[in-house]
């Protein structure tokens, strides 16, 4: 029988095809024509300026900001996309031919770290621009590469593709049908997943229906595997967010189809400072708790039990966990205490269903064999933290600055830093960063593109990669450096 995608269900209007056409055909025009062609050069908000001058009154109450995000996101037209106004296109083709070739180098005595455009040229016979394209194509699908070293300014067939941290999305490439797919779902929202499923699915109305639930967390403990996943106190203080963080939650319910709906966060701490060699500070202690006290669903409990206060939240959180699931049939638990097995044992012996959180591979096992299920979110980080995007010049900058900057740049979607003429330095982010001659900044760095590392909060946690790009560009900046930095 052949396999049902949701992605071939999208309902695309006659204004988004258009759009998307036009789109295609300029991306095309700038391909082809191009003979310098560098697939990190796309230039992007040219593009999109070009379109609205053109379709200017020819499309009535349009956005295309609005266009489903699995079609194109972050201004890029996507392989989704592609198939919707181009589905016989030998794109498709082009792509399966170059994934599996890496693939198959992968699997090979080789296992290289990185594969040069025109390695991939001559084993798959295709164009250098056909390739480029491709690869183009397939970044914001998965991750393929993460980015391009120039390694010959005259040569684009010279273009090195880092692929070493990129074995498994290769690994597990099977058809381009089946990729698309995995990107859709990725890519829903929940309430574009919540609207879709009735339609989708073979459910009746009111197996859609969302049961509200609450999410228990054992404070302390939550803080320290934030605090494992390399992340400093400063951006937790000022940047971590629990309902960013349950909204992340409520995506993976949603994508693994329960019928719940997390609306309420119990945070339960005692006095005792967050953290483990070094702990948090009164100020920051109470700024952290202040901000989140100030969050829509989020209660904060601070147990103050004289004795051993960390046994008080324990009791607390039990507590809060037997109260929420008896009321409602199902919670979520976010501590890795082993101390809570005995509740979860009996919740799940009077088939309450208890969803615990994983935020890597290191949750214990006796845990995990009392939940209903477990949600992993260690790749979801980044959507966990709130970003401001600061701004500062360079003639004053310090490390801390730009720690802070890089901090405040979301891992979630590309960005790139720029430097400009009087000095002021931002991470750009959105439809600017893929300018190719950009008239207004000195220079700037390649594209970080997203869930690589390159910013974020552990990236800004990382002291010698921060002291690293410090001393790039204050370099830079003393040389009288203009335009493209090619190396990361």
């Amino acid at each position: 029988m052949e396999k049902t995608y949701a992605f071939k269900k999208i309902e695309i209007t006659d204004n988004e095809k258009i759009w998307l056409s036009t789109f295609y055909n300029k991306l095309k025009t700038f391909y082809y024509n191009d003979q310098d062609f560098n697939v990190l050069d796309v230039p992007i908000k040219d593009i999109i300026n070009e379109l609205k001058v053109e379709l200017y009154g020819k499309l009535k109450d349009f956005d295309y900001k609005n266009i489903d995000g699995s079609l194109f996101r972050a201004n890029h037209l996507t392989l989704i996309g592609l198939w919707y106004i181009d589905p016989e296109s030998n794109i498709f083709d082009h792509v399966t031919k170059i994934i599996s070739y890496i693939k198959e180098l992968i699997l090979s005595d080789k296992k290289p770290k990185e594969i040069t455009i025109n390695d991939i040229v001559i084993k798959t016979q295709l164009k250098e621009v056909d390739v480029q394209v491709a690869l183009y194509l397939i970044h914001d699908i998965g991750n393929f590469w993460h980015g391009l070293i120039r390694l010959n300014n005259s040569n684009t067939g010279y273009l090195s593709i880092p692929i070493d941290n990129e074995y498994d999305a290769y690994l597990n490439f099977n058809d381009i049908e089946e990729l698309m797919e995995k990107f859709y779902k990725s890519t829903l929202t929940n309430d574009v997943l919540r609207a879709n499923q009735s339609s989708l699915l073979s459910n009746n109305d009111s197996q859609n229906i969302k049961k509200e639930i609450a999410i228990i967390i054992d404070g302390p403990n939550l803080i320290n595997r934030i605090l494992d996943l390399k992340i400093n106190k400063e951006s937790i203080v000022n940047q971590f967010s629990l309902l960013n963080l349950m909204r992340s939650i409520n995506e993976q319910l949603s994508n693994l189809e329960c019928p719940y709906l997390c609306s309420t966060i119990e945070f339960i701490c005692s006095q005792r400072p967050f953290g483990k060699d070094d702990k948090f500070t009164n100020n920051e202690m109470k700024s952290l708790i202040d901000r989140f006290k100030k969050e829509e669903g989020v209660h904060v409990e601070i147990v103050n039990i004289q004795g051993n206060q960390e046994k008080g939240v324990d009791v607390k959180v039990v507590v809060e966990l037997t109260k929420y699931a008896k009321k409602d049939g199902a919670a979520v638990l976010i501590s890795a205490d082993k101390d809570y097995v005995p509740v979860l044992e009996d919740l799940r012996k009077n088939d309450k269903k208890i969803i615990t959180i994983a935020f890597n591979n290191n949750l214990p096992s006796e845990i995990c064999n009392e939940s209903h299920k477990v949600i992993n979110l260690s790749k979801d980080y980044a959507s966990f933290f709130i970003y401001n995007y600061p701004e500062y010049n360079i003639n004053t900058l310090t490390l801390d600055d730009l720690k802070n900057m890089y901090a405040n740049a979301n891992d979630g979607e590309d960005n790139r830093l720029k430097v400009y003429p009087s000095g002021d330095i931002r991470i750009t982010h959105g439809e600017d960063i893929t300018i190719n001659h950009d008239s207004e900044s000195k220079f700037r760095m390649e594209i970080y593109h997203a869930y690589n590392g390159y910013v974020g909060p552990i990236a800004a946690s990382n002291d010698d990669y921060m002291q690293d790009r410090y001393n790039i560009l204050i370099k830079n900046w003393e040389l009288g450096t203009t335009g493209l930095l090619d190396s990361y």
